[in-house]
């Protein structure tokens, strides 16, 4: 998905949230704001995806602070409360539906979407998943294609909603191979984060990026060639559906999401804020 005009509040926003907490006085963060607010109107034109700003912003905002990982305490706090969480639910059989919507429920940590976003909301919205409405007959499909598959791609996104990802990925484990960013960005999960999360034993691709998302305009040649020979492609989170659709037409793919953007909500066709199993590709 290209930047569209209702993202541009949202950017704004962003570039507010930035220049504040890295600078106290005014003049330094209106010096920052703007250094920002003038690389997006550089990169606009270009026809660029979210996670492509989302990259330069996070790589000017390590330049100016020293700061490789802002996210660094959070991402831990997130793998810890996601453990905690997940205990709850591990005492008796999950059908493969509950280990879904657990999944997709664990995508509410997220701090790029929601810079306002608190980890103490996130058990009872977790929760709250396993009780939502959600495309039944989409869940079948999916299970039916992770049943058939023999290569299965695993995007991942946030950290802490990896740790409900295991749950899921436990009943195909000989068949999955993790996708992860190249580097740290926003809460995204790379591979230092894989075995906290309880996922150290799989094989694991990087993008080659600092994206929050797979920009496809220039990754890593071993994560593109895993892209395009798996039987099935599954992508986490907002930044993975922004960056992959509606140019990844190589194989069939479903997006597992909370949708958090009313103006991506739009573009699928979905309400906002409702669990989102949506699939292309699909032959």
């Amino acid at each position: 998905m290209r930047i569209r005009y209702g993202c541009s509040l949202c950017i704004y926003r962003q570039i507010e949230l930035l220049a504040r907490q890295l600078y106290v006085d005014e003049a330094s963060r209106w010096r920052f704001a703007d250094s920002l607010l003038k690389t997006f109107l550089e990169m606009r034109p270009k026809g660029i995806c979210p996670p492509q700003l989302a990259e330069r912003f996070f790589a000017m905002l390590a330049d100016a602070s020293g700061i490789d990982d802002p996210y660094l305490t959070e991402k831990d706090k997130s793998t810890s409360l996601a453990h905690a969480i997940r205990r709850e639910y591990t005492a008796r059989e999950l059908s493969f539906d509950e280990t879904l919507l657990l999944a997709i429920g664990g995508n509410i940590i997220d701090f790029g979407v929601n810079p306002d976003f608190q980890l103490a909301d996130a058990e009872k919205s977790i929760a709250a998943a396993l009780k939502e409405p959600y495309d039944r007959a989409a869940a079948a499909d999916l299970k039916r294609r992770m049943d058939d598959a023999e290569s299965i791609f695993y995007i991942l996104d946030n950290c802490g909603e990896a740790v409900l990802d295991e749950l899921l990925l436990r009943r195909y484990r000989d068949k999955i191979t993790l996708g992860v960013r190249g580097g740290a960005i926003l809460n995204d999960v790379t591979r230092r984060e894989l075995a906290p999360s309880g996922l150290g034993d799989y094989p694991v691709i990087d993008t080659g990026r600092r994206a929050p998302g797979v920009p496809l305009d220039d990754i890593g040649a071993e994560f593109r060639e895993k892209l395009q020979s798996s039987d099935l492609v599954i992508a986490k989170g907002q930044g993975n559906l922004e960056s992959l659709c509606p140019d990844f037409t190589a194989r069939p793919i479903y997006h597992l999401l909370r949708l958090k953007c009313q103006v991506v909500a739009d573009w699928i066709g979905l309400p906002l804020g409702s669990i989102a199993i949506y699939g292309r590709n699909l032959k």
